[in-house]
């Protein structure tokens, strides 16, 4: 959810304190039949949390849902509620103010670590997908990847970019 910028002062960004939901979510995606998809909603993970940029928006948590269709559209009015409802018990002053709900498709890869590859037909554009709380781990991931892309040996790069480093075969 977003406001319109807001005088209220955040400081900080907050983020849920339960870690373990969103990796048992990723860890039904390998299990489900991705052949015949449906807008049956299997799993949700309310994350209440808070960012503030510098021109006053805040963005509120997120919902995830774990569904198989690409079409599927959800109910942002229960969204909504159900984020308002969560915020209200960490960050009271922030549940009554006026928002818009936002929804954005992301894909699961059937790998459990997240992945690094440079975009095919597409040189210099690097995709990072797979993140679990991607504000703790890209930016840091990030700063090593640009290292390695300059000479420098990133192992944790080596280990999660396949694509960027592939098997070299004997002649």
């Amino acid at each position: 959810m977003q406001t319109a910028p807001s005088k209220k002062n955040l400081r900080c960004v907050i983020m849920p304190a339960d870690l373990q939901q969103r990796p048992n979510l990723e860890a039904l995606a390998p299990t489900l039949d991705w052949h015949q998809p449906n807008d049956h909603c299997v799993a949700t993970v309310v994350e209440p949390g808070a960012v503030q940029f510098f021109d006053g928006r805040l963005f509120i948590g997120q919902i995830s849902q774990l569904v198989t269709s690409p079409h599927y559209r959800p109910d942002l009015a229960w969204a909504q509620q159900q984020l308002q409802t969560a915020i209200a018990e960490i960050l009271p002053r922030l549940a009554p103010l006026p928002v818009t709900a936002h929804h954005c498709l992301v894909a699961f890869s059937g790998q459990t670590l997240p992945l690094v590859g440079e975009m095919p037909n597409l040189p210099g554009l690097v995709l990072f997908t797979g993140f679990t709380h991607p504000l703790v781990y890209v930016p840091p991931l990030a700063q090593k990847l640009a290292h390695h892309l300059t000479g420098a040996r990133e192992p944790v790069i080596d280990h999660l970019a396949p694509l960027l480093n592939p098997p070299q075969t004997e002649k």
